[in-house]
């Protein structure tokens, strides 16, 4: 998978490894970046789904404790829509909550059906930041 831009505007590439690895970059699947209201910090994708992480810490871009401005969206491959987009207030009690990153985890390889989809948030004052991960487990 592969985040680029074309005439300023961002799109996600789907592909297959074994032909990126022999130089062939034909995309299974092809989409736009939907519009984000907030800083891109990250992306993963799992089934037919690519999945998108935005927002600011508290205090800058209108991210405001308790709620911030953390948002996850859910885009189908095939078509492009959005699938679902959410708001997201886990670890509303950090004094300090960037989101930073998104990721797909297995827990177990043998039940790729009991995936995770995992997010970040950057913590703590500067200099001595700290990362705490959150996941959800029921995808779209």
């Amino acid at each position: 998978m592969m985040r680029y831009r074309i005439d300023g505007a961002f799109r996600f590439g789907l592909y297959d490894l074994s032909d990126v690895r022999r130089n062939r970059f034909v995309p299974l699947a092809d989409v736009a970046q939907p519009t984000l209201s907030y800083s891109f910090q990250g992306y993963t994708s799992y089934g037919g789904h690519l999945y998108l992480l935005e927002g600011t810490s508290y205090g800058s871009g209108g991210s405001q404790p308790p709620t911030g401005n953390t948002y996850l969206t859910c885009v189908d491959w095939r078509t492009g829509a959005v699938v679902d987009r959410r708001l997201v207030t886990d670890a509303a009690g950090l004094p300090f909550r960037e989101p930073e990153g998104l990721a797909i985890q297995l827990p177990d390889p043998a039940r790729p059906d009991r995936a995770r989809l995992c997010f970040g948030f950057a913590s703590g004052v500067v200099g001595a930041r700290t990362a705490t991960v959150y996941y959800k487990d029921v995808l779209s």
